[in-house]
């Protein structure tokens, strides 16, 4: 069966299951730095008779399988995390991230339990339409975060971001590939636009270094970041956190 199949396939389970109409839409989830607004298309969006989203569920399914050790720990599991980081922009009843592969899902699971928060992971079987899925206990819609709060208690969504980070560069080691990805959710609109200096100065070599050389930020991470495809995941985290904590931050 093919992903766009198990996609529907997905969404008519899920029909029955909560008794809502269930859709494939693009929603708004942030504003680049030149405040054009950022659009992704959720496999999973509930609407309401007049097909509006009515926040009720928002979701994406992923059809991957578990391949090999290898593939797992490269491109699938970097597009997982990346769902879950879009999921985590929309203020909904009930997120979820649908794994219709029975053995991918049991390792990301496992492998995300206790960092991966608010978001339902999830096994539906397109196939036999059986799931691990529980409707009741649906939790409250999440306040509103400020960027500034966000930054400061360096909480959950700082710490995808960050992860996402490591991905890119650990994983696919390509720093520009993999924040491009990930530079339009950086919560802060100041640390985003210094990460796009800081690209910039990785993938322009010398000359991108003279002209993007400007802020604090960015001489810190670039004195810090020299070996850091070399470092630890732990080494990594403590390395940003610590520039940051120096580093004033605008608006």
């Amino acid at each position: 069966m093919k992903p766009l199949e198990q996609e529907e396939k997905v969404r008519k389970i899920l029909e029955r299951k909560f008794k809502t109409r269930l859709i494939k839409r693009k929603l708004s989830i942030g504003v680049r730095s030149d405040n054009s607004p950022i659009f992704h298309e959720f496999d999973i969006v509930s609407v309401n008779k007049d097909f509006e989203f009515d926040r009720k569920l928002v979701g994406e399914v992923k059809s991957d399988k578990f391949g090999s050790e290898n593939g797992y720990r490269t491109t699938r599991f970097c597009r997982m995390v990346t769902a879950c980081m879009y999921l985590q922009k929309i203020k909904a009843k009930r997120r979820l991230l649908v794994l219709t592969d029975k053995e991918f899902f049991n390792r990301f699971r496992k492998d995300v339990d206790g960092v991966i928060k608010d978001i339902d992971i999830v096994h539906i079987s397109v196939i036999s339409g059986k799931s691990n899925l529980k409707i009741a206990n649906v939790p409250k819609i999440n306040k509103e975060i400020s960027r500034r709060d966000i930054m400061r208690k360096q909480n959950w969504l700082v710490e995808d971001n960050l992860v996402a980070l490591y991905i890119a560069v650990h994983k696919y080691r390509d720093l520009h590939y993999g924040l491009k990805e990930i530079i339009s959710i950086i919560p802060h609109k100041g640390f985003s636009l210094r990460i796009q200096q800081f690209v910039a100065i990785r993938t322009k070599g010398k000359k991108g270094l003279k002209s993007g050389l400007k802020s604090p930020l960015l001489k810190e991470l670039y004195k810090k970041f020299k070996d850091f495809e070399q470092k630890s995941f732990a080494e990594f985290i403590n390395i940003v956190l610590d520039v940051k904590s120096k580093v004033k931050f605008s608006d």
